[in-house]
């Protein structure tokens, strides 16, 4: 059925830090991949990974050089740990494409703004608010940045940006809808 009808298609219009903003007709999809967390974790282990590497090349460094301030024993244990959160990141990495792989029909969305009917809805397609009530603004928050919808009696997060992913297509892609 949606193969069939080119309203029930979904367009991805833009994707940022797990967030992504799709189009299926004249309803504007908000959806979280929840990879968030995943690419944190993944940046922080290879981060590690690389720091205990470089201090293992150093320390064999020294050791080659004879210095009593380093071990074989500790150049191991260096590489070993070193390979162990390396391994960790690759997994991370695997993970982290597979949820970003996943087809946005088959996440629950956030939030939908039907353009046509100029209203937002929740997930299950309930009213929330009119659109022209709706105001789409930058929150800024301790991790990074919002974008949040709001309205007369309530608000709702549609992207959450990070220090390592900013919103950038997402609002771009509002304003080319017209709505940021």
């Amino acid at each position: 059925m949606a193969g069939t009808d080119p309203r029930l298609r979904v367009t991805l219009l833009a994707e940022s830090n797990g967030y992504a903003l799709a189009r299926r007709g004249p309803v504007l999809v908000f959806v979280d991949r929840s990879t968030q967390l995943t690419a944190a974790v993944g940046f922080v282990t290879s981060l590690l990974a690389l720091m205990l590497t470089a201090n293992a090349l150093a320390q064999l460094g020294l050791l080659l050089l004879g210095s009593p301030r380093s071990t074989a024993s500790g150049v191991v244990a260096f590489l070993a740990t070193a390979a162990l959160f390396g391994v960790g990141a690759w997994r991370l990495r695997g993970l982290l494409a597979q949820r970003s792989a996943l087809p946005l029909e088959d996440i629950q969305a956030l939030a939908l703004v039907d353009l046509e009917d100029q209203t937002l809805l929740d997930a299950d397609g309930a009213l929330l608010s009119p659109l022209p009530a709706v105001t789409i603004s930058r929150r800024w928050q301790l991790t990074g940045p919002s974008l949040v919808a709001r309205w007369p009696g309530g608000s709702r997060t549609l992207a959450s940006g990070s220090l390592i992913g900013p919103l950038g297509p997402i609002e771009a892609a509002l304003r080319g809808e017209g709505l940021l």
